[in-house]
């Protein structure tokens, strides 16, 4: 596939660059951005401690500092990034408008560019800018693998999968996965999470409602619309260009994996400390009996339940067979009382 240098890549190199700018102010706890909600986090001593309490363990298991700097960053900076993203990629789909999409995945893709950058440069002249002198190394090998996806597969999107549905509908579940779990991080603020509360039973509902999102979106949907994504780019691109894009799609599979390996412990934990059992098992049967989860199929975004013909309309689906005359005509059974008292 022949690369032309047109008006998409010219909108994708300014829209890149400010999303760096936009990204260091996210990210960068000195920044005219979050250095203010870090000072007026830490005037409120119980909010604070709140707050560093409940993200200790996780600091601890990632080898980070657990400090308001780092809350602030995950739960405000990455919070902004993820919202804007994603509902713009969603008003994209609704809306079938590419512009809006391409300027929505921009906040991934800039972002990608970013990090890789400040990571080069943290090799280069350690121990570099933050974040990325705040984390280990095992962290930027998470934030690598997580990056692959927008940097590549999503810039081919921005630049020629645009128009297609299915890669809008994809991009905003990505981006949009781990929303309603951020959304819970103000609850962090108001109690100790690591204690039987109302705040950490509410946390926990959040939680899980939030988890769930998060793995319809980067498994149920993602896993099987990845291969679709691939098939048919490899057939209108060619194999090479479906080669290409299929790496960074592995890659992203396999950071799913390992966040799932990574989250689901805290998780579990989580429901263990806040719910008992007997309010689980409760909650299941009410849900069971009550409840029907219908979710879209991944795969099927321009095809309705009839089939389309060569000409472009569609074939109805085929009538019944009569069978009137091939199976026997049953007679309705004869109530001798039996019936009556096998019903009572």
């Amino acid at each position: 596939m022949a690369v032309e240098f047109d008006e998409r890549w010219v909108s994708l190199i300014l829209l890149v660059i400010v999303q760096c700018f936009l990204g260091d102010l996210l990210w960068n706890t000195d920044g005219v951005l979050l250095r203010p909600i870090i000072a007026c986090l830490k005037r409120h001593p119980t909010m604070l401690a709140n707050a560093l309490n409940n993200m200790a363990d996780g600091c601890k298991k990632m080898g980070m500092p657990c400090t308001a700097e780092v809350w602030v960053m995950f739960n405000v900076g990455c919070g902004i990034h993820h919202v804007c993203g994603s509902t713009l990629a969603l008003l994209g789909y609704l809306l079938g408008n590419v512009w809006l999409f391409r300027v929505g995945i921009s906040f991934e893709i800039g972002e990608d560019v970013l990090h890789y950058g400040e990571m080069a440069y943290a090799l280069v002249r350690p121990p570099g800018p933050k974040p990325f002198k705040l984390w280990p190394k095992a962290t930027w090998a998470m934030l690598a693998l997580h990056h692959s996806l927008g940097l590549t597969a999503g810039t081919f999107a921005y630049l020629n999968l645009a128009d297609w549905p299915e890669v809008q509908w994809l991009v905003f579940l990505l981006l949009g996965g781990v929303v309603p779990g951020i959304l819970g991080a103000p609850l962090q603020l108001f109690g100790d999470l690591t204690e039987r509360s109302t705040v950490g039973k509410l946390n926990a509902v959040v939680a899980v409602g939030g988890f769930a999102f998060l793995l319809y979106a980067r498994f149920v949907v993602y896993f099987p619309l990845a291969l679709s994504l691939h098939a048919r780019v490899a057939e209108e691109y060619g194999a090479q260009v479906g080669h290409f894009v299929a790496v960074p799609l592995v890659l992203f599979g396999i950071f799913n994996c390992v966040s799932l390996v990574v989250n689901l412990p805290a998780m579990i934990n989580c429901i263990r400390l806040q719910i008992s059992t007997k309010e689980r098992l409760r909650a299941f049967r009410r849900f069971g009996a009550t409840s029907a989860l219908h979710l879209p199929t991944p795969l099927h975004f321009d095809a309705g339940p009839d089939k389309h013909d060569s000409d472009g309309g569609t074939k109805p689906p085929p009538a019944p067979a009569d069978t009137a005359d091939s199976s026997p005509v049953r007679q309705p059974p004869v109530d001798n009382g039996e019936i009556g008292a096998a019903a009572v």
